[in-house]
């Protein structure tokens, strides 16, 4: 009995270690595909216009709408955000940052959007916007952690 009690408790010391291990490494898989999960793909195909909802001063995003604006991705930008105060809105001085990146003031536009909590209430104003237009094909930029999300609301 002895040999035996000897050849089991090292498996059960093991046990506990072996799970340790597997569940450290689905936690890393699972850290390193959150991304891809988060973050949908982006799409830069020929549109009839950007709408840009990402404005942020803090961020990259202005270089890349114009980078998109110059590659030919679309012939108009639409700076879209809503009233940040008394007739202030961060979509005019997007727009004015544009003209000085390069993009032909007569290709940008900002539309003011109404004061709402969230992207979906103020979906409805957009879209009534684009079927103004009559456009058919429409490239949103929005932040990356929000994309998932703009692209279930704004379908």
């Amino acid at each position: 009995m002895d040999q035996y009690a000897r050849g089991r408790a090292p498996v059960r010391a093991r046990r506990p270690l072996l799970l340790a291990s597997a569940i450290i490494v689905i936690g890393a898989a699972a850290v390193y595909s959150l991304p891809f999960l988060l973050i949908s793909q982006a799409d830069a195909g020929p549109a009839d216009a950007i709408i840009y909802l990402a404005i942020d001063p803090y961020s990259k995003s202005d270089d890349y709408v114009a980078g998109l604006y110059r590659s030919k991705a679309a012939p108009r930008v639409v700076c879209a955000g809503s009233q940040v105060s008394y007739q202030v809105f961060q979509s005019d001085f997007t727009r004015e940052h544009l003209i000085k990146l390069g993009v032909p003031e007569r290709s940008v536009e900002s539309l003011h959007l109404p004061i709402t909590d969230c992207l979906g209430e103020s979906s409805g104003f957009i879209r009534d916007y684009i079927r103004q237009r009559g456009w058919k094909r429409v490239l949103f930029v929005v932040n990356p952690g929000g994309s998932r999300y703009a692209g279930r609301i704004l379908r």
